[in-house]
């Protein structure tokens, strides 16, 4: 099923081009972080009520960890490649092509692609069982970056959702 959901954004015609990408270049920082990071609580909270009392603040320790809001978000082009990049990680991939497959700590392996749906840049990350999708949206004068986290697994009955707002920063 995981796969499945790639495959899908993957094949599906893009409706913009590499040049679309160019408006999302530029340098953004977390903005909203007492709404940000209550929103992160609250969907981790959400997302675990129905674990047992043994495994939930053993789970919820690691979501949160897992979940901490990036302080900066850079993303540039270079050539067919976007790079996102913040102070935990930075992969370059191509658009509308295959996922990329990386190294994450630990020895694990995932994969990462990077895509655009109508006005909106999308990664999806895959690890194991768990997908998370990260949906970066500009506001209408390009001021603003909302970044919508999207993650499901089969370790939770429930999906992640939240909503971070991070504001662009001046050239």
């Amino acid at each position: 099923m995981i796969y499945l959901a790639l495959l899908c954004a993957l094949a599906s015609a893009p409706e913009s081009t590499i040049e679309h990408a160019d408006s999302f270049i530029g340098s953004f920082l977390y903005a909203d972080t007492e709404n940000g990071d209550k929103a992160i609580v609250a969907a981790i909270e959400l997302a675990t009520e129905e674990l047992n009392f043994v495994v939930r603040p053993l789970a919820r320790a690691k979501l949160k960890e897992n979940n901490a809001a990036p302080k900066t978000v850079s993303i540039r082009r270079e050539g067919v490649k976007l790079l996102l990049e913040t102070p935990s990680r930075s992969w370059a991939t191509d658009l509308f092509s295959k996922p990329l497959t990386i190294s994450l700590p630990g020895g694990r392996t995932g994969l990462v692609s990077k895509t655009l749906d109508g006005n909106a840049l999308v990664e999806v990350i895959q690890v194991a069982q768990t997908t998370r999708e990260n949906r970066y949206s500009l506001s209408g004068n390009g001021s603003e970056l909302q970044v919508q986290v999207n993650i499901v697994t089969p370790r939770l009955t429930k999906p992640i959702y939240y909503e971070l707002t991070y504001a662009r920063v001046p050239k």
